[in-house]
């Protein structure tokens, strides 16, 4: 039972985590006295930002868990965790085995993880914009439900908003309507069909990633527990884990159209383990809390 708290408590494992990171730097000095340098940082690397993804999780829920109105939502939310797991964790498996490959396959698959990344870096663009935004669309409904019982408003609150939907979804079709048509019309006219999709495509993926982020989160916010301390935790985090998202499209993009080095794509394709390795974890973390809390409350009933 002891070990199932400590798995569960953030703050005891933040501790371990940094006993365990001293311990750890054994590895890049064995790296330097058998001149793999390079593989023991990854591996060094690898096993902190797996445990600190898992720390990243069970803190989020550990949080998002005193609203009642989030905790209703656990189920999805699981559905969600678990897809994600297994999402990042194959991923991760695949960067490893991409690494052990040529350089012919790394440039092969280049242009599919600029897309890739792209869609992420909006993704983490509109994540931001919405958990800095102190106002909350569709916040307005609310008000005329002032009559209806607690629980039933408790109940309805995460139904998917019209109002978010409406907003959002017609600024996405609106902004596609006037890149494609346009674009469309240029390629075959020019017949540059395929480079004026390929233009097309890159700002579908952009609006798309943003605006899947924002929905999401402007319905998370009327939890009304982005706030004060833990809403400038996230903050941070988002700002540290934008940065890292924009510097691997950047890299990519530089690798596709400037350098193919091998060096580069080693450095990428490293990079891309290791933000899986952390992300995969982060989804166990948040999986792991949410179903311990589902046991414990079968065993209170």
């Amino acid at each position: 039972m002891k070990i199932k708290e400590f798995f569960l408590n953030y703050r005891k494992m933040r501790n371990i985590f940094l006993i365990l990171s001293l311990i750890l730097l054994i590895f890049p000095v064995l790296g330097i006295i058998f001149n793999y340098i390079f593989e023991m940082i990854i591996i060094y690397l690898g096993i902190e930002l797996g445990f600190l993804g898992y720390i990243g999780g069970v803190w989020l829920w550990s949080y998002l868990s005193k609203s009642e109105k989030i905790t209703e939502l656990k189920n999805i939310i699981t559905v969600i965790g678990i897809i994600g797991f297994i999402t990042l964790f194959l991923s991760l498996l695949m960067g490893i085995f991409t690494y052990f490959q040529s350089i012919i396959l790394l440039n092969n698959l280049i242009d599919s993880l600029n897309y890739l990344f792209l869609f992420i870096t909006f993704y983490m663009f509109g994540y931001d914009f919405s958990i800095m935004n102190k106002n909350v669309i569709g916040k307005i409904k609310n008000e005329n439900n002032n009559t209806k019982d607690k629980n039933e408003k408790s109940k309805n609150l995460f139904k998917i908003d019209p109002i978010i939907i409406k907003n959002i979804g017609s600024v996405i079709g609106i902004l596609t309507s006037l890149f494609f048509f346009p674009l469309l019309l240029i390629g075959l006219y020019g017949n540059i069909l395929n480079i004026t999709m390929q233009v097309f495509m890159t700002f579908f993926i952009c609006i798309l990633g943003f605006g899947i982020a924002y929905i999401a989160w402007e319905h998370i916010k009327k939890s009304e527990l982005i706030t004060g301390n833990f809403k400038n935790q996230l903050v941070i985090l988002s700002i540290i884990t934008t940065i890292f998202v924009v510097f691997l499209l950047g890299l990519g993009i530089y690798i596709r159209y400037y350098d193919n080095n091998y060096f580069y794509l080693q450095i990428m394709t490293c990079s891309i383990i290791l933000f899986m390795d952390c992300m995969a974890f982060y989804f166990l973390g948040l999986i792991i809390s949410i179903l311990m809390v589902k046991t414990k409350e079968k065993i209170s009933n």
